[in-house]
């Protein structure tokens, strides 16, 4: 299994490379404590973001998400690792 995903990784990015086709870019905001209307994207009067503002015009945002845990330091390991808490072992602060 350890062997396959990097291989699948590569073949997905050679075919997309092949295709000549863009990959898309992706931008992930990481905070500590920042609820969904801390931001003036999501009609926060108070916050003013216009960089992110500007990066929203340009693209998508998502209106519904999901963390893994209901801490910073699980969910961030679950973000950059793909596994969920109990996989990974952070459980605190």
């Amino acid at each position: 299994m350890k062997i396959r995903l990097p291989i699948l990784l590569f073949c997905l990015a050679a075919n997309t490379a092949l295709l000549g086709q863009k990959l898309p870019n992706l931008v992930v905001f990481l905070s500590d404590d920042m609820g969904r209307a801390d931001s003036s994207v999501y009609g926060s009067p108070d916050a003013r973001t216009p960089t992110m503002e500007k990066l929203a015009a340009n693209g998508m945002t998502f209106d519904q998400a999901y963390v893994a845990s209901p801490s910073c330091c699980p969910n961030r390991f679950s973000l950059l690792t793909g596994l969920m808490p109990a996989r990974h072992g952070a459980h605190a602060n």
